[in-house]
């Protein structure tokens, strides 16, 4: 025998096992299902079985209807004791309710493995023992955590009590009062689902028998969220300043008006370093929001229009905060001088366009009070009280006066004219905030806006044939006014 015939019968004699046991696989149908290296036709080893459930042969798809069957015939049995916290009831909740279901993925995931590691002899020997044997697996769990934390929150609701979070009082005499926060309680979520995965999934598998799970939900306190030290960290002390303005009470609309959007203001607090925006805080002035129609500055007159009123709460807020040497961050005058504050003291606010805006740049926090008088309201801030004095000073730099337009219209009879609006004259004015000592001596002084408030035209109507004529020409018994 030569050396390569040699060398061919060992190969040969090598090879018989595998060529023996793949034929007999063939012959018994255990190749049907393909190693686990390749990607069609995935299906489990002959001999493999789910708990009962036959599955040898089946695709994922196949195993996923069969377990999709299992789950609602065989789950919905077991049940969930949940002993409540009056230490004295109990209530049931199915499976399927606290978010217990089959982990498909993971059962089909072990089942298909079964067969599929080693080489290719080795994968071939599991193959026949499990196709001679048999092997059985279980039912995998899963748990859908948020479902089950939804059910033990809905169960535990009679036990609820929320925590009430530490509070500034503010009293009648101006003095600033912590309220101590309160804790709440609460079923202990966390605290059930560790029973339930000590008791369901050290291995994570549907018990064979149908079987009840006693758990027991305890109480645990609610901590409040900021408590009576948070507060006192915050430095606000007493009183910085206040401002007031007057109104007509008799103005039904306005005065709603200025008593909601003023209610917005009240108890906000603000820390050091943020910045306050009127519009976000007193929010949209709208008719779905209580607002009243009421006059407004349009087109250098009074109109009617939702939300009148509301840029007083506004100007007596900004009084407030520059006297509290607060930074003023937007802030734009009215179109025409209003009568509630001086001029240059006004703030108008329109949503959605012109905002009234300061930023908090003292050492503590603030908290801004808003009290409504019968016709009065005032504006407060706390904090920490600032040692110097402020005043605020306005200036009259100069007058713009105003032109008189004429339109001529033939229902004004001859010879005389109408005032259809008065002119006024327009007028630049500069605000100065002033810093004093307790002694009285000037510290500092900032110039903080210098508005114009433009003139505005007067506006005469008179006869086409009169158009030669202007007012001065008139008499005092020819004029009518509108």
């Amino acid at each position: 025998m030569t050396r390569a015939q040699r060398i061919m019968l060992v190969v040969g004699l090598a090879l018989l096992p595998v060529l023996i046991i793949g034929g007999l696989c063939w012959r018994w149908g255990l190749l049907s299902t393909v190693p686990v290296w390749t990607s069609d036709d995935r299906r489990v080893c002959q001999g493999v079985t789910i708990q009962g459930i036959d599955v040898g042969g089946k695709s994922r798809d196949e195993v996923f209807r069969l377990l999709d069957e299992e789950e609602k015939q065989k789950i919905a049995n077991y049940r969930i004791i949940l002993h409540l916290p009056d230490e004295s009831s109990v209530t049931e909740i199915p499976f399927s309710e606290m978010g217990l279901g089959i982990d498909k993925p993971k059962t089909w995931q072990a089942a298909f493995e079964q067969g599929r590691t080693g080489s290719l002899v080795e994968q071939l020997k599991a193959r026949w023992q499990i196709w001679r044997q048999g092997v059985e697996l279980p039912i995998y769990l899963s748990l859908d955590v948020k479902k089950a934390e939804k059910l033990l929150q809905r169960v535990g609701e009679p036990w609820y009590v929320a925590p009430e979070d530490a509070r500034f009082r503010i009293t009648e005499a101006d003095q600033v009062k912590i309220v101590p926060g309160k804790e709440g309680q609460q079923i202990a979520v966390e605290d059930t689902l560790i029973q339930l995965r000590e008791k369901l999934f050290p291995k994570g598998v549907l018990p064979e028998e149908t079987q009840e799970f006693q758990l027991e939900l305890r109480l645990v306190k609610i901590k409040p969220e900021r408590t009576e030290e948070d507060l006192q960290a915050l430095g606000v002390e007493g009183l910085v300043s206040q401002f007031t303005t007057y109104f007509d009470s008799g103005k039904i609309g306005r005065t709603n008006n200025i008593r909601l959007a003023s209610s917005k203001l009240d108890h906000v607090l603000l820390l050091p370093g943020e910045v306050f925006s009127f519009n976000e805080v007193v929010g949209p002035r709208t008719k779905e929001e209580g607002y009243d129609e009421a006059d407004i500055i349009q087109n250098y007159k009074y109109v009617p229009g939702i939300g009148g009123g509301v840029c007083q709460v506004s100007s007596t807020l900004y009084n407030a905060i520059l006297l509290a040497n607060l930074e003023i961050v937007e802030r734009a005058p009215h179109s025409m001088i209003i009568s509630y504050v001086e001029p240059g003291l006004d703030a108008t606010v329109v949503y959605g366009s012109i905002d009234f805006r300061f930023k908090n740049n003292l050492e503590s926090a603030i908290i801004l009070k808003t009290e409504m008088g019968q016709e009065s309201l005032t504006c407060k801030v706390f904090g920490k009280p600032i040692r110097q004095r402020v005043e605020l000073k306005t200036f009259l730099e100069r007058q713009i006066e105003f032109s008189t337009i004429y339109k001529e219209d033939p229902a004004v009879p001859p010879g005389k004219f109408i005032v259809e609006r008065k002119g006024v004259p327009g007028k630049v004015y500069r605000v100065e905030r002033h810093m004093y000592n307790t002694a009285g001596s000037l510290l500092k002084k900032e110039q903080l806006s210098r508005d114009i408030y433009p003139a505005v035209d007067q506006i005469i109507k008179r006869a086409p044939e009169e158009s030669s004529r202007t007012e001065a020409e008139y008499g005092q018994d020819d004029l009518f006014v509108e």
